[in-house]
């Protein structure tokens, strides 16, 4: 059984074994880790466990459930950034090159128009340390403001960006976000008010996947 092209046959006989065991935490593990490592979105992975389970049990994802999958997708996501060498080892947040390969995927499978790339400007310090901790902090808040981004990556020139679905880019969140940015960048590292305002933004993504290089070269 295919699900928005994905096959959902092994995931059904998973949790069907655990509906009948009166225990689904093993097969809602199976499904998360495995639709972390192959890199599909969080809301895509809900999506497969809510039609998985419904076949299984006739049943909705229980709030359990729902982290269980949550936390296993998180998990093989990160497992199978660790395995690509897509993670930046001073921030632990994507690469520039790992975002372009992202962009790349959505190009071909034509999913570029469901989704916005979140852009966050640099910061008002060059200072490493500083630097690598605003990460982390930028990191945090664009998570806890769209929960279904994909993990940020670091760009050229100390800025953040993120995949994003267009159907959560509101304007509400982005300034939200904005207002997030400013707080973490009130002060440099010997606590002096910064002069520069990092700018949060939303963009369109390229539509072919040979644009991609020159989109973000352009950002």
């Amino acid at each position: 059984m295919e699900f928005g092209d994905r096959d959902l046959s092994s995931a059904i006989a998973h949790l069907t074994r655990g509906v009948e065991a009166a225990d689904t935490s093993a097969g809602v593990r199976w499904l998360g880790t495995r639709r972390g490592e192959d890199g599909v979105a969080l809301a895509d992975a809900f999506a497969d466990l809510t039609t998985a389970l419904r076949v299984a049990s006739g049943l909705d994802p229980t709030d359990a459930e729902i982290r269980d999958l949550a936390l296993a997708w998180s998990e093989g996501a990160f497992a199978a950034l660790h395995r690509r060498g897509a993670l930046d080892p001073a921030t632990g947040l994507t690469t520039e090159d790992y975002l372009a390969t992202r962009l790349r995927d959505l190009a071909r499978h034509r999913r570029a128009p469901e989704h916005r790339l979140l852009l966050i400007g640099a910061g008002p310090t060059t200072h490493r340390l500083a630097v690598i901790l605003r990460a982390g902090r930028l990191a945090t808040e664009v998570l806890a403001t769209f929960p279904e981004a994909e993990t940020p990556a670091r760009l050229s020139g100390d800025r953040i960006g993120a995949i994003i679905r267009d159907d959560a880019a509101s304007p509400a969140g982005v300034a939200g976000l904005q207002r997030a940015v400013h707080r973490i960048d009130a002060g440099t590292p010997t606590g002096a008010v910064a002069h520069t305002r990092a700018e949060v933004r939303t963009l369109e993504l390229p539509g072919m996947a040979d644009e991609v290089t020159a989109f973000l070269d352009a950002l």
